[in-house]
């Protein structure tokens, strides 16, 4: 007997050919295949190893940084309205929908942004996003930087949230005038 007599569609294929793909059936039927699982976490090894590690606090921002953030928390302060947030995850002020994204897609761009964070962030009363504002200092443009500030630039575009890029030097005249005028406050630096 032939084993195109059993399975009509079978073709004629070395018995070990079939031998394999059987066996690969039964693994996949038993989860042999399946995805290695994870270790889980035994939370008081974890405790234990934070309480032996040498964590200490820094600041969050450098002294740059923090000259950017008394000129950029001036003009917020004007608007009486506005909040302004340093060091936030972007994941905390975007959502990606999912409809009509195929799962790859959405997860490639939920990726792309979700674990990056941005150096100043201004929020409306609702605490809804309004601009973002990226400081490059004198360490900025190392690795890939630019490829970050990109990402960074298109989903808040897309977003419809203002993106500024301030330079090592610190807020231009023009750059005070944009925010004042997206902020609703009267520009002090016109005056000036």
């Amino acid at each position: 007997m032939d084993l195109s007599d059993i399975i009509p569609f079978a073709i004629e294929l070395p018995l070990g050919v079939y031998a394999a793909v059987g066996i690969a059936i039964v693994c996949l039927l038993l989860g042999g295949t399946s995805r290695r699982r994870r270790p889980r976490s035994n939370s008081r090894q974890v405790l234990r190893a934070i309480r032996r590690a040498p964590v200490r606090a820094v600041p969050v921002l450098n002294q740059a940084e923090r000259a950017v953030h008394r000129a950029l928390a001036d003009i917020v302060r004007q608007s009486g309205s506005h909040t302004l947030l340093a060091q936030v995850s972007m994941g905390e002020f975007l959502r990606l929908d999912r409809k009509g994204m195929p799962q790859s897609k959405w997860q490639t761009v939920f990726n792309a942004f979700n674990p990056k964070r941005v150096d100043f962030l201004i929020v409306d009363a609702n605490w809804m996003a309004c601009c973002v504002i990226e400081y490059q200092g004198s360490g900025h443009y190392q690795g890939d930087a630019r490829a970050r500030d990109a990402v960074k630039r298109a989903v808040c575009e897309q977003a419809d949230i203002a993106f500024m890029e301030v330079a090592k030097s610190g807020l231009t005249a023009g750059q005070r005038r944009d925010l004042h005028d997206l902020l609703g406050t009267i520009s002090r630096v016109a005056a000036e």
